[in-house]
């Protein structure tokens, strides 16, 4: 139906679920309201405009997975017209309820609204998108609403955050980055940003990103598919909601339950939940050994002593460096060639026994990046350089000057979110790191795709890296196999068991420490993942250079206090060694 100055009030009911209407006391002043089982999920704010665009598109400076983002101003072209209005003829049983369409900006775009019933969920989704006309060019559009919410009543979600529980009233930047050496912890967070710009963090980086969020009287909202940066923006001071995403289209759920027990548990059926984790993974601890075979060997002495004189459950050990321990300036690292070295570990499956006759299972370290082994002199001299093999097959990611990307140590990222990546690096795990004995490993690194190339395809990897483990898992026969990510995206957890929380200080605070910590794991449970842990004891130590008086090392009392957490937060129970910066 064409909106005209006759007609100015329009409500429609797509069966018991979903019901929507629209009042336009203008053309240019319409305000729409979207219902689900006798709730409002959706409201727009009277006499302003339902979408929006903007010509300005947001800066990122980026050093491998560490990012920092500049907001592009707040310039929003609205001017929003609606000039058609469309449902169904059968409108108990078209799951379509409502289209929208119109122009915006003085004509400069056009843009298309879809209200339609989720078939899975008690959810109402509405899918926009809008396009230029002539030369205005787009690369934002925000949809606005009423705040579903009372002041106060607190927001929660957006994924793993670390910084802050209650998300009411802030800006929430959805992007999967490194999350950050320091975040806000000084001295050591201005150093860090001295060194390498964004390599502090700030508090809403994160490894783990999920665009939804729960409020505590049962609204939720969640972005549902399509890896776009988004922008949850609570921050205004007059009633406003607003979702902002760099891209030209987007589809969100919304709903409203009883409480926020109940939006948690409908939140996962858009989301999903990750993959049950096998009995052995919840029979012990899974304690981290490294540096050679002989040192693996009088750890699993240790171990076997642990189990006779204090009755120590064990369920597995996690060796870091089986590729090889590769020595930096600043750290202790490992060769990113995901073969054996079998220099540093002459005899691994000796290893593999001497766990299975103690009752557990071996796991390794991967993840998607090589470096090229013929340019490092210390190299171990593996059979393969998986460089090399990678490069000439044309699979990695290249800059847009056609170079092969280098991040990470000048190592080079296989691109998995396309099919011969994808299935290069199945391959790779299959043959190469699920070595007889091992039924799992650390999928590591999956947030530095140079967004310079692909801004989606940044916050794809984490869950295109995901499938690559799924898919290694399936080929293997590994049935109760166990992959443990940092990053995630949008659905990453439907294709694993298992997440960690990164890289924390090994200190208590909140910025970077122990509470920052389980703040992480609470908020990423409420956002489909449930299952996860965090290294007992930390992970990063840093001793300032120079002679400077500033250190931050573990101590007695954290490891401890670690080791008492864990069995109580969760069932993954993992030993980490520290890792120095300098």
């Amino acid at each position: 139906l064409p909106l005209d100055a006759s007609r100015h009030e329009f409500s429609w009911q797509g069966g018991r679920q979903l019901a929507a209407s629209l009042q336009c006391p203008s053309p240019k002043l319409c305000s729409l309201q979207v219902s689900t089982h006798g709730s409002v999920v959706y409201e727009s704010q009277p006499g302003k405009e339902i979408l929006s665009g903007s010509p300005l598109a947001n800066r990122f400076s980026q050093d491998s997975g560490f990012i920092a983002t500049k907001d592009a101003l707040p310039v929003w072209c609205g001017f929003q017209t609606i000039e058609q209005v469309s449902f169904p003829e059968n409108r108990t049983r078209e799951p379509s309820l409502l289209n929208l369409r119109g122009s915006g900006c003085f004509g400069l775009y056009l843009w298309e609204l879809n209200v339609t019933s989720s078939e899975t969920a008690p959810f109402a989704k509405m899918q926009y998108s809008m396009h230029s006309t002539y030369a205005f060019p787009l690369k934002r559009i925000k949809l606005t609403m009423d705040r579903p919410w009372e002041q106060g009543n607190g927001l929660f979600g957006g994924g793993e955050q670390f910084g802050l529980l209650n998300l009411e009233g802030q800006r929430l930047r959805c992007m999967t980055t490194e999350k950050g050496v320091g975040r806000g912890l000084q001295p050591l967070s201005l150093y860090m940003d001295l060194t390498t710009k964004g390599k502090a963090g700030k508090w809403y980086t994160t490894y783990t990103y999920t665009p939804a969020l729960i409020a505590r009287n049962g609204w939720t909202m969640s972005v549902v598919d399509g890896f776009p940066y988004t922008v949850l923006d609570d921050s205004s001071k007059f009633g406003e909601f607003s979702i902002e995403v760099e891209s030209s289209k987007n589809t969100l759920a919304f709903s409203q339950q009883k409480g926020a027990a109940s939006a948690v548990q409908a939140l996962a059926k858009i989301l999903g939940l990750p993959k049950r984790l096998p009995d052995w993974a919840h029979e012990g601890a899974i304690v981290g050994l490294e540096l050679g075979q002989e040192s693996v060997m009088k750890g699993l002495d240790s171990v076997e002593k642990a189990v006779q004189e204090y009755n120590m459950s064990f369920a597995g050990v996690w060796i870091q460096d089986w590729s090889g321990m590769r020595v930096f300036p600043d750290r202790i690292g490992l060769w990113w060639n995901w073969q054996l070295d079998e220099k540093q570990y002459s005899d691994f499956p000796a290893i593999s026994e001497r766990c299975k006759d103690l009752g557990g299972t071996v796991l390794t370290y991967v993840n998607p990046l090589l470096v090229n082994l013929s340019a490092h002199q210390d190299a171990p001299a593996s059979v393969k350089n998986w460089f090399v093999e990678a490069a000439e097959k044309n699979l990695f990611v290249k800059e847009p000057n056609g170079k092969i990307w280098l991040g990470y140590n000048g190592a080079g990222l296989v691109d998995v979110t396309e099919p011969n990546g994808f299935e290069w690096m199945v391959n790779l795990i299959v043959n190469e790191v699920l070595l007889p004995g091992v039924k799992g490993f650390m999928a590591d690194f999956g947030e530095s795709y140079p967004l310079d190339v692909s801004l989606d395809k940044h916050n794809e990897l984490p869950t295109a890296w995901a499938k690559v483990v799924e898919e290694a898992f399936k080929r293997a026969a590994i049935n109760d196999g166990v992959a443990f990510m940092r990053s995630g995206s949008l659905h990453t957890q439907q294709h694993v068991s298992l997440f960690w929380a990164g890289d924390q200080l090994v200190s208590w605070d909140g910025k970077d420490g122990l509470r920052s910590g389980v703040r992480g794991m609470l908020t990423g449970g409420l956002t489909g993942r449930p299952v996860t842990h965090s290294d007992i004891g930390g992970y990063t130590t840093v001793v300032a250079p120079y002679h400077i008086p500033y250190k931050v090392v573990r101590s007695k009392e954290l490891l401890m206090r670690y080791g008492g957490m864990m069995p109580r937060n969760n069932s993954f129970r993992r030993a980490q060694q520290q890792s120095f910066w300098v």
